[in-house]
C-alpha cells in the first residue's frame, strides 16, 4: 500500500511540475521551450528517484553480500529499509514542489551592517535597500506576491530603494498590471534603478531594429514611470548638510556573451577624489574584472546570477550550483573599504522555482567607523 502511495504522490508531482511551467508561456517562449522544461523536470526527477532508489538498494544489496560471505546465506531484504529508501527518494521531489508552491514567494530580507572609514558621518545608520532581478512576468499570475514584496521593502525604513537590472525577462508587456504595485515602493531620498541583460530586448525575437529600440524605449518609459531614477552610466550626489555621497547607476557589461554597455568612465564623471561611492552594476563580473584591487569605489551592488535559485545551507554557510559559475554569486565579498554585495534576486527565469535559496531583499546600513570609535 506505501508503495502504491509513493507512485500516485510522482505522479502528481509530475503534473504539478508540467503544469507549472506550462502556465509560464510569458516566461519560457515559444511554447516548445515550455514543453522542453516541462520534460526535462520530469526526465530529471524522475532518474533523481531512480538514483536514490538505486543507492540504497546497492548498500543494502551489499550488505547481504556480506552477510552471505562471512554467514553462507543471504537474509531476505527488510520491508522497513524498502520503505526508507522509497522515503528518501522522493524527497528531491517533495524539495521542487516547495520551491514551486512556497519557496518563489518565500521573500527574505538580509540585514547587512558595514563599517567605513571615510563615510562622512551625517550619513552614519543611512539604510540603503537593494533589489534586483525582478523578471515582471513572473507576477504576471500572482500580482498578490509582489505586493506583499513592496509590503516588505516599505516596511524596511530604506533612505534611498537601489534597483539593480532585470525588471524583466523579455519586454516591457511584461509589466501590465503590474505598475502601480511597483510604483508603491518608496524612499526617504528615492528610489533609483538600472538595466540589467534581459532589460535590452536581446531575448525576443523583433521584426526590425526600430522594432526592437521602441520596445527598449517603453521599457525605459515605464520604469521612469514608477518613479525609479533610471541611471544609464550616471550619478547622483545625495546630501546631508554640507556632505554627500553618490549614486553611481552603469548600464549592463558582462562577460561575453553579455552585452556591455557601461561606461565606468563616464558613470564616475564630475565626482571628486574621496567622495563616497555606491555602483550598481548588473552583472559581478564587472567588479572582479574593473574594481576589485583596481578601484576604490566603497560599495558595488550587483545581482545576475539568482543563486542559481537553489542552495543547501550546511553548517551557517549558504552553497550554491551557482558557485561553479560565479566567484561571486551571493553576500558579501570584498575588503574592508572596498565591497561587493551580490543579491540573488526576486524574481526567477526557466525554471519557477527557488529551492533554498529564497528571494531577497537587502538592507544595509552604513556606518562611519568615526561615531563607532
Amino acid at each position: 500500500m506505501f508503495f502504491r502511495a509513493v507512485q500516485i504522490f510522482n505522479i502528481v508531482c509530475y503534473v504539478i511540475l508540467i503544469t507549472t511551467f506550462l502556465s509560464h508561456k510569458h516566461i519560457i517562449s515559444p511554447k516548445w521551450l515550455g514543453l522542453l522544461f516541462s520534460g526535462f523536470a520530469v526526465v530529471l526527477s524522475w532518474f533523481i528517484y531512480k538514483a536514490f532508489l538505486l543507492m540504497f538498494y546497492l548498500i543494502s544489496g551489499t550488505a547481504r553480500l556480506i552477510r552471505y560471505a562471512f554467514e553462507g546465506r543471504v537474509k531476505p531484504g527488510s520491508s522497513i529499509f524498502r520503505v526508507m529508501s522509497q522515503a528518501v527518494s522522493i524527497m528531491p521531489i517533495i524539495a521542487i514542489i516547495y520551491g514551486v508552491v512556497i519557496g518563489r514567494w518565500n521573500f527574505k530580507v538580509n540585514e547587512v551592517d558595514l563599517y567605513y572609514e571615510n563615510l562622512p558621518e551625517q550619513f552614519d545608520g543611512y539604510v540603503v535597500v537593494q533589489i534586483s532581478d525582478i523578471h515582471a512576468g513572473g507576477y504576471a499570475a500572482n500580482p498578490a506576491k509582489l505586493q506583499k514584496a513592496v509590503d516588505i521593502i516599505n516596511d524596511t525604513d530604506a533612505d534611498v530603494v537601489l534597483f539593480t537590472g532585470d525588471m524583466v525577462t523579455k519586454d516591457a508587456r511584461e509589466l501590465n498590471g503590474l505598475t502601480d504595485i511597483l510604483s508603491g515602493i518608496t524612499a526617504k531620498d528615492g528610489k533609483y534603478a538600472i538595466l540589467g541583460n534581459h532589460d535590452y530586448g536581446d531575448y525576443v525575437k523583433w521584426s526590425s531594429v526600430e522594432e526592437k529600440q521602441s520596445g527598449f524605449d517603453e521599457l525605459k518609459q515605464e520604469i521612469s514611470g514608477m518613479g525609479f531614477d533610471l541611471l544609464e552610466n550616471e550619478n547622483r550626489e545625495i546630501t546631508r548638510g554640507d556632505t554627500s555621497i553618490y549614486i553611481l547607476g552603469m548600464e549592463n557589461w558582462g562577460l561575453p556573451p553579455f552585452p556591455q554597455y557601461g561606461d565606468f568612465a563616464k558613470t564616475r564623471n564630475g565626482i571628486g577624489d574621496g567622495a563616497f561611492e555606491i555602483l550598481m552594476s548588473h552583472d559581478p563580473d564587472f567588479w572582479q574584472s574593473n574594481i576589485e584591487g583596481k578601484s576604490d569605489v566603497e560599495l558595488t551592488l550587483a545581482g545576475h546570477s539568482h543563486g542559481m535559485q537553489t542552495g543547501i545551507r550546511f553548517r551557517g554557510k549558504l552553497y550554491s550550483p551557482a558557485s561553479l559559475k560565479y566567484d561571486y554569486w551571493g553576500g558579501l565579498y570584498g575588503s574592508d573599504n572596498v565591497k561587493l554585495y551580490v543579491n540573488v534576486g526576486l524574481g526567477y527565469v526557466g525554471f519557477p522555482a527557488r529551492i533554498g535559496m529564497p528571494p531577497e531583499i537587502t538592507r544595509f546600513v552604513l556606518h562611519s567607523k568615526k561615531s563607532d570609535s
